[in-house]
């Protein structure tokens, strides 16, 4: 959406301006899935531990969106107040940071037993 905005503003900006801009991005990927047996395995483990749980797609610029096709990786997500992330508004309550923290060892201790492993 930014993006969008930034992209509809700039002709604006130029007229005023009496500029040109031109935009040259730097960065950027496509939204691509983590490997499936990874989501899996937090989807177990979120069950067994009564957590509500959903898939989500993210473009986000983590390190785990780059490094997934080279080693396992996964993004788990807490949920924050009204959805707010990545800016000064956001806010998760403490129930769901230690949900989260909860998750993220049981998926950690899974990973350390074999969950993974292709011997299996």
């Amino acid at each position: 959406m930014a993006v969008r905005e930034l992209a509809e503003s700039i002709p604006g900006i130029e007229e005023r301006a009496s500029v040109t801009i031109e935009q040259v991005q730097t960065h950027g990927w496509n939204v691509a899935p983590f490997p499936a047996a990874g989501v899996e395995l937090a989807a177990r483990a979120a069950d067994d531990l009564a957590l509500s749980h959903r898939t989500v797609m993210t473009i986000a610029g983590h390190d785990s969106v780059n490094m997934k096709d080279v080693a396992p990786a996964i993004m788990l997500f807490v949920p924050s107040v009204e959805g707010v992330s990545h800016n000064e508004g956001e806010f998760t309550q403490d129930r769901e940071t230690c949900a989260g923290t909860d998750l993220l060892a049981e998926v950690l201790h899974r990973l350390m037993s074999g969950a993974l492993d292709s011997s299996r």
